[in-house]
């Protein structure tokens, strides 16, 4: 069971109420923050602060191929500017900010409420996923991606960095 449907949100009297499930992400806990956040918000349905990123940060989903890795800060190297247009990718550009700020929310929570719902996309597709950057070893979210894309039966070619479903 993957992360994100492992909190559970109901209705009950109109409002999301977030139960807690077996959690087997390394203990990542939702925050307080988390929580609140989750109770009024859907996290997919408030990216659109800046109308020229996609609803939910995903550009080119039709590519069969996905570009993972570092933001470099935008530079050449950087993951945005190796997809090249003909990889699927996540971005919410200075979103991130402004939701992380707004919502008082961690580097954790943000890569498990956003990060996590777009690799598991990558999955239920079976995905080529590309590189940019080596993610072994990586202590940063590349290799949080990299190892929660292992676990769940990818396999690495590390002469040419992809990653396919099995």
């Amino acid at each position: 069971m993957d992360i994100h449907n492992q909190i559970i949100r109901k209705k009950k009297s109109g409002t999301n109420r977030i139960y807690k499930a077996d959690n087997r992400e390394k203990g990542w806990q939702p925050s307080r923050a988390a929580k609140r956040f989750l109770e009024k918000e859907n996290p997919q349905d408030i990216i659109g602060i800046d109308k020229t990123i996609p609803k939910d940060g995903i550009y080119n989903r039709e590519s069969p191929y996905v570009m993972l890795g570092k933001f470099d800060g935008g530079g050449a190297s950087g993951y945005i500017e190796k997809a090249d247009g003909d990889h699927m990718y996540f971005n919410l550009g200075n979103n991130w900010d402004v939701i992380k700020q707004t919502y008082r929310l961690s580097d954790e929570d943000m890569f498990y409420l956003f990060n996590i719902p777009f690799l598991d996309e990558i999955i239920r597709n079976k995905k080529t996923v590309r590189f940019s950057h080596d993610p072994r070893n990586d202590l940063n979210a590349l290799g949080k991606e990299f190892e929660y894309l292992m676990r769940r039966g990818y396999q690495y070619n590390s002469k040419k960095m992809f990653a396919y479903a099995k």
